[in-house]
C-alpha cells in the first residue's frame, strides 16, 4: 500500500532554524528532512546528500550536518524523529478509535436484529 507521508513544517521554526544556511544547504536540508520523515536511512556522506538535492560544497555539507547527529554512519535528526513518533501515535489512536466504533456499530446492529 502506498504511503502518504505527513509532517508539519512550522514556518517560524523553519525560517529561524535555517536562516543562516546557504540556499544550497537549505535545499538539501529540506530533502534530507523529507527522507528522514519517510524513515529512510541516509548515509552521512556528501555524495549521498548531493544526490538528494544538488551540488554541495564541503562547507555547505557541514551546514546541513550541523542540524543533525551521525549515528553509526547515518544521519539522525532528533526533531524529525520526535514529530514523526507523535504523528505515528496519533495514527494508531485514530485507527483504534475507528475499530472501536466499528465494533460498537456491529454489536448494536446484531442486538437490533435479535430484538426485532
Amino acid at each position: 500500500e502506498p504511503k502518504n507521508f505527513y509532517m508539519p513544517i512550522f514556518f517560524d521554526d523553519w525560517i529561524g532554524g535555517t536562516y543562516s544556511m546557504s540556499s544550497a544547504a537549505r535545499g538539501v536540508y529540506i530533502m534530507l528532512v523529507i527522507a528522514l520523515a519517510k524513515q529512510e536511512k541516509v548515509p552521512a556522506k556528501i555524495e549521498y546528500l548531493r544526490r538528494l538535492g544538488g551540488e554541495l560544497t564541503n562547507e555547505q555539507y557541514e551546514e546541513v550536518i550541523a542540524k543533525c547527529r551521525i549515528v553509526d554512519g547515518f544521519i539522525v535528526n532528533d526533531k524529525v524523529n520526535k514529530i514523526m513518533a507523535a504523528i505515528h501515535l496519533k495514527q494508531i489512536a485514530g485507527r483504534r478509535s475507528i475499530e472501536l466504533k466499528n465494533k460498537k456499530r456491529t454489536v448494536v446492529q446484531h442486538n437490533t436484529q435479535h430484538n426485532a
